[in-house]
């Protein structure tokens, strides 16, 4: 992801808009259920939630599929209940931005 311009008052303005505790974009890819897209996501833990990742993490409680956070996360934040899609848009950025070359 590559920014566009600065995203902290957009991202300030949907925490405090959103009501539910973490967005990202839901997708299914090669998935057999709704699962999420990290490449851009808010989410700001209390310590409770924070230390229930950590658990997650270190226990292996949560369907691997892409062996990073992102699955971590799918295992607390269900695509079909936090599909922020919508809501991300308005952050400026650019996704899948390729490297550029000068030579």
């Amino acid at each position: 992801v590559q920014f566009n311009g600065p995203p902290d008052s957009v991202m300030m303005r949907l925490a405090a808009e959103e009501t539910r505790p973490f967005l990202a974009s839901a997708e299914r890819a090669q998935r057999q259920y709704l699962g999420l897209n990290t490449h851009l996501a808010l989410l700001a833990p209390s310590n409770r939630t924070f230390h229930e990742l950590l658990r997650r993490a270190q226990s292996g409680d949560y369907i691997p599929y892409t062996n990073t956070e992102q699955d971590i996360l799918e295992s607390m934040y269900p695509g079909e209940d936090f599909d922020g899609k919508a809501a991300l848009s308005r952050i400026p950025h650019l996704h899948y931005v390729l490297p550029f070359h000068t030579s």
